[in-house]
């Protein structure tokens, strides 16, 4: 590999064959046809709803639900509020994280 970083600007262009005023047409043609085109990989959107879901998928949140449903079991309203604003706390900030 080439150390750019230490070499003068012009043994970089005739490295990377090339100039201060770019490729030709043709040269440029002829690279993507080589190397093909500079290019990002489409990445598939997620959803803010199925990203928000997916917030709820980890050990942390399944034992918050567990104790909101045991809270709810025992009459214990406020402490049911109380985990149910920690878990959309949790969820809201992950999404907004992510």
């Amino acid at each position: 590999m080439n150390n750019f970083h230490s070499l003068n600007i012009n043994e970089i262009f005739d490295i990377l064959e090339s100039s201060p005023i770019g490729l030709s047409f043709d040269e440029a043609q002829k690279r993507i046809l080589k190397y093909s085109k500079n290019v990002l990989p489409y990445e598939e959107k997620i959803s803010l709803i199925k990203l928000f879901l997916k917030q709820f998928k980890n050990i942390f949140n399944f034992v918050l639900f567990f104790v909101l449903f045991f809270s709810l079991f025992l009459g214990k309203f406020l402490d049911a509020l109380v985990v149910l604003i920690i878990i959309l706390t949790n969820a809201f900030l992950g999404l907004f994280l992510n």
